[in-house]
């Protein structure tokens, strides 16, 4: 199935995995509408999709703010007059031991991880449900799937999050519209500027091969539902592993 056409709405989308994510459904003919803080960056993405033919609208947007979401999915479906596709791709990292943790990097967790998400799923599902059709591609973590030292909270924001879009996965199917959940591994994306510890990000997986993933899902049939994806860079599977 194709999506050319599709209103798509991508959190997170001034960089990294949201940034590929919009180019490739842009460049597959979807209508893209991006959310993110950063406004610059967000103007740029938006300005490279139509310098390419492509078709995208840009709503500044801090997934912490239950308005704001709202307000995201309101201004897709005043657009285009529907919401096809939403990416829940926006999200933070903090690690850290549990006994260094501070209340605000607690919330700021649980604020952008889980009820961002949340937030944003709840605004898309309600038109989605009027439409009767749909797709919500939530995109979580290895560390929603594993508990892992030094990364209590942000696992358990992750983990947070694969149990909201399990449970919506069960009770939305029956009004056609389909949650999909992506558990990946490390991504070689700016995300890891922010963090401490510095890995070699050479052996991640690519956020534009991450971006197929998603595009393959929001175009599948409509008689085929899929649970939980995890996916991870092969070097590290392989020296776990093998």
């Amino acid at each position: 199935m194709s999506i050319s056409k599709k209103v798509t709405v991508v959190t997170g989308a001034s960089s990294g995995l949201g940034r590929s994510i919009a180019l490739l459904f842009a460049q597959n003919g979807a209508k893209v509408v991006l959310a993110s803080r950063d406004e610059t960056k967000l103007k740029e993405v938006a300005e490279e999709i139509c310098q390419k033919g492509g078709e995208a609208a840009s709503v500044v947007t801090n997934v912490r703010n239950e308005q704001q979401c709202a307000r995201l999915i309101e201004e897709a479906v005043k657009n285009y007059g529907r919401i096809d596709v939403l990416v829940n791709s926006a999200g933070i990292g903090i690690y850290g031991p549990v006994d260094e943790f501070s209340t605000r990097d607690i919330d700021a967790l649980l604020e952008t991880n889980l009820k961002g998400l949340a937030y944003c799923s709840r605004a898309a599902y309600k038109e989605m449900k009027k439409q009767g059709s749909g797709h919500i591609i939530n995109v979580a973590s290895i560390a929603g799937k594993i508990g892992l030292p030094g990364e209590s909270m942000y696992v358990a924001s992750k983990f947070a999050a694969v149990g909201f879009s399990q449970s919506l996965r069960k009770e939305a199917i029956r009004f056609g519209v389909r949650v999909h959940t992506i558990c990946p591994g490390g991504m070689n994306t700016p995300f890891w500027e922010r963090v401490p510890r510095k890995p070699d990000v050479s052996k991640f997986l690519k956020p534009e091969h991450v971006a197929q993933l998603v595009l393959y899902l929001a175009s599948t049939p409509d008689d085929m539902v899929f649970e939980d994806i995890v996916v991870q860079p092969k070097d590290e599977y392989v020296r776990r592993f093998a």
